[in-house]
């Protein structure tokens, strides 16, 4: 599972920098549907638990960082809102399989209603939101300078309230507070590792831009 992770990673990527605006809308609404279909695998690493549905969620903040970077604070705001359509559309699809009871689709459908519930309200209408303004607000105040302090900031806030909220909110009933506080600890140790990936390709394409200086629009390689 690690490396399918990590290819999906490098391929997500490359798609980006290829496709441009495209990728990133693509690669953003893929990751939302991985996140849900792979909500309930785990793997280890070095003794870390590791849940595989948030570690591509925690991918999700990358592309929001290259929307936001390179097209603008509305298009990134654009991209959360189509992540709300996709889960909006998921949980119908869900709702669908309950009432009509098919055994086809071996999934527990009341937990992935509240999951999805959970996840447009807490992690995108808010949370998501506000990684863009924390972004945007820095990116203001730097004049555009030091991304990968902006992206890294404004990931880490995020990840620690979505995490100790989220958490809280999906598995107060199923699990002791001990159990709850180590899957949050767990889970922000990997998330942290991704947002440092993250924030160093934010800038690694940064410089990319900077050394092209095509156009003074801000749209980078991207454009």
């Amino acid at each position: 599972m690690f490396y399918f992770i990590l290819i999906d990673f490098i391929l997500s990527i490359l798609i980006c920098f290829i496709f441009k605006k495209r990728g990133i809308i693509f690669c953003y609404v893929f990751h939302i549907i991985l996140t849900q279909m792979f909500l309930t695998y785990n793997f280890q690493i070095f003794s870390i638990v590791c849940n595989v549905g948030s570690i591509f969620y925690a991918i999700l903040f990358m592309f929001i960082d290259f929307m936001n970077e390179f097209y603008h604070k509305k298009e990134a705001n654009k991209l959360v809102n189509y992540g709300i359509i996709t889960l909006s559309v998921l949980l119908i699809l869900i709702m669908t399989i309950n009432v009509t009871k098919t055994d086809f689709f071996d999934i527990n459908t009341e937990q992935m209603i509240k999951t999805i519930i959970c996840d447009i309200i807490v992690s995108y209408l808010i949370f998501q939101n506000l990684k863009i303004l924390i972004f945007s607000f820095f990116k203001k105040l730097f004049s555009s300078k030091y991304v990968f302090f902006r992206s890294l900031t404004s990931t880490a806030v995020c990840q620690f309230l979505i995490a100790v909220i989220f958490y809280e909110l999906i598995f107060f009933n199923y699990y002791s507070q001990d159990i709850i506080v180590s899957i949050i600890f767990s889970g922000l140790t990997i998330k942290m590792f991704i947002a440092f990936l993250s924030a160093m390709m934010c800038s690694i394409f940064k410089k990319i831009w900077n050394r092209k200086n095509i156009h003074n629009n801000c749209a980078g390689v991207f454009n």
